[in-house]
């Protein structure tokens, strides 16, 4: 009896190590076959922009559920970053996935390419899989903007420079030349050489990229409130205000450092006018196909120009059917006219009453839009958001790369906001302030041909600011650095 009595004893004992045993089976947290922790699989983290900010690279992703770190690879070359740049912990594990989560990575240098990816952590140390490789570049190039500063007490133009590479926002903007000028207003610079056109008053200057004056044009009516230049070539178009026509220069390489066009034509002028010509708020050169774009707000009429030759200047094309068309832009690449139509009300109860109009560089003369349905060779973005219309859209540029449009839209709240979109009406991206930097009334854009990003002046805090091509506000001047700022345009050297 004894010997049986220990043999049960000895089959109870082992037994009791068995269930031990199966319960500690499982209780490994790194076993992913644990049931403990199989609940706390962690989901493939999403990289969502990486951008240059500050002279270092921004990467940007989505919280992930039951993160507590988030493990940053990288590699100079190829798909599959290997090297851990970075490893970020959490205070408490995500329970918030609609959060975004960001690195800056201060180490890497212009113009060398990377790649990125991200590993979500849990608190048990399981790892996600790697996210989707991402590529990131800090560009070689630089920007440069001229911007115009009409004020009483110091009236010139500033030719500036963004320089990403400086860590404060306040001082990415940095002034390489400031010219003295009478009341300067507009302003158009060559793209690549940096010279540019600038109105002063009843005066408009060629300067150079190192600031100097090289021509001076005068014998206008009145006050000059157009201009629109095609640099390649060597033509800058010139809406005189008092007579309300259009003056084409021509040759303008050659043109005399002192040049009068009082004169109905000359060697390097040419005039164009119309009887519906009332008021003419906007002009844009086609610079592939060489057409001028022209717009009157006080009879809701774009026209299209053409030069058969450098001398002469003929219409090609009447577009009617707009109410106020107040701004242009042009792809320099396709031609894709932009027109912003800021009253499109049907009655003055209306409270959005804008919309901005995409028409082909060939369309049809004698096209009406005032429809507000789409028609052959033009379609119109009523919405910015779903259910909500244009209120006030009033300055247009588009980015040459992307095909897609940036434009400053006044909402009815006495606020504005900063939209992006495509040319099929997809509504890209929209900046409507924040962290004491609202914007109010964005009078200039400037697309910023390195990155996509815009160049922006405000007349209402008088200050210049820099977006990102996501929107993310990397530049701003200080405050009262402008006193009056008005225009701006960029190049690439």
């Amino acid at each position: 009896m004894k010997d049986i009595f220990g043999l049960k004893y000895l089959i109870g004992y082992g037994c009791l190590v068995l269930l031990i045993g199966c319960s500690l089976e499982h209780s490994n947290p790194a076993d992913p076959e644990n049931p403990n922790t199989a609940s706390q699989a962690l989901a493939t983290p999403v990289i969502s922009s990486i951008e240059p900010y500050g002279g270092h690279l921004l990467i940007r992703w989505g919280a992930v559920l039951n993160a507590v770190q988030y493990q940053v690879r990288r590699s100079e070359m190829g798909d599959h970053p290997s090297e851990v740049i970075a490893t970020l912990g959490l205070d408490s594990p995500e329970v918030d996935i609609t959060q975004t989560r960001t690195y800056v990575d201060t180490t890497v240098i212009a113009g060398q390419r990377y790649s990125y990816q991200i590993i979500a952590i849990n608190d048990f140390g399981l790892q996600s899989k790697p996210s989707t490789a991402q590529f990131g570049e800090l560009p070689e190039e630089l920007v440069y903007g001229w911007v115009t500063d009409r004020n009483r007490q110091r009236p010139r133009i500033y030719q500036m420079l963004y320089n990403p590479a400086i860590t404060d926002p306040e001082d990415r903007f940095v002034t390489i030349h400031s010219i003295p000028l009478t009341s300067p207003t507009l302003v158009d610079a060559d793209p690549t050489s940096g010279n540019c056109w600038v109105v002063d008053e009843d005066q408009l200057y060629y300067l150079s990229a190192g600031g100097t004056i090289l021509r001076r044009i005068t014998g206008w009516s009145g006050s000059i409130v157009q201009i629109t230049a095609n640099h390649p070539h060597h033509e800058c178009w010139v809406v005189d205000q008092e007579r309300q026509m259009v003056v084409k220069l021509f040759q303008t390489d050659q043109i005399p450092a002192n040049y009068d066009v009082s004169s109905t034509s000359g060697a390097h002028h040419v005039r164009f006018e119309d009887d519906r010509f009332q008021h003419i708020s906007a002009i844009q050169v086609d610079p592939q196909r060489g057409n001028c774009w022209v717009v009157d707000a006080e009879t809701g009429m774009l026209f299209r120009l053409v030069s058969p030759t450098p001398e002469s200047v003929a219409l090609e094309a009447v577009i009617e059917g707009f109410t106020a068309p107040v701004a242009l832009a042009i792809n320099p690449v396709t031609g894709i006219c932009w027109v912003a139509d800021a009253y499109q009300a049907e009655s003055a109860t209306d409270q959005f009453p804008g919309s901005v109009i995409v028409l082909q560089p060939t369309i049809s003369n004698g096209t009406d839009i005032s429809t507000r349905l789409t028609g052959t060779g033009w379609h119109r973005f009523p919405e910015v958001f779903s259910g909500t219309e244009f209120h006030r859209p009033f300055a247009l540029s588009v980015d040459p790369q992307s095909s897609e449009c940036w434009i400053s839209e006044e909402t009815p709240f006495g606020s504005a906001q900063l939209l992006k979109f495509s040319e099929n009406g997809e509504l890209t991206l929209a900046f409507s302030g924040g962290g004491g930097l609202d914007l109010v009334r964005p009078a200039s854009l400037a697309s910023d041909p390195t990155n996509g990003g815009c160049w922006v002046v405000d007349r209402h805090s008088y200050r210049l600011f820099h977006f990102s091509n996501t929107g993310l506000m990397t530049a701003v001047t200080p405050e009262s650095f402008f006193l009056n700022p008005i225009s701006v345009s960029v190049y690439v050297p």
